[in-house]
């Protein structure tokens, strides 16, 4: 019963968080269409949209392998988050630091060739209530 509970709330939680980053996005977007602080915040809450929509389809359906799309929407997320906060630097700090900046987005391209291209590992304990085991 605690269990069922807890999965309810996190269900709802985690749909929530999707419901008002969506909306901020899209808030954002209607209010200032061409400014690029407000389209780099739109970015990073798209990309936390997308990754908590991933976390609530498996979730519902825990059967489905969504870990790669997951671990990508975080990624993107933190990117964009990065880029969004090196953008309201001052021009002057922001100059200085565009190399740590490029180097995150770089490391952030890096880490999805990664995540696409290394090999399944299978787990060392398979799940006895997963189907076809």
């Amino acid at each position: 019963m605690d269990a069922d509970i807890l999965a309810g709330l996190t269900l709802f939680t985690n749909f929530l968080c999707m419901a008002v980053s969506l909306w901020f996005a899209i808030y954002l977007l209607a209010r200032s269409p061409a400014n690029p602080l407000s389209f780099r915040a739109v970015m990073a809450l798209l990309t936390l949209a997308f990754y908590f929509y991933t976390i609530f389809r498996q979730i519902v359906n825990p059967s489905l392998q969504m870990a790669n799309l997951s671990s990508l929407g975080i990624i993107l997320a933190l990117v964009a988050a990065h880029d969004l906060t090196h953008y309201l630097l001052p021009e002057k700090k922001r100059r200085e630091w565009y190399w740590l900046a490029r180097g995150i987005v770089l490391s952030g391209v890096v880490g999805i060739v990664l995540l696409f291209t290394a090999p399944q590992r299978r787990p060392a304990c398979p799940n006895p209530s997963a189907p076809g085991s």
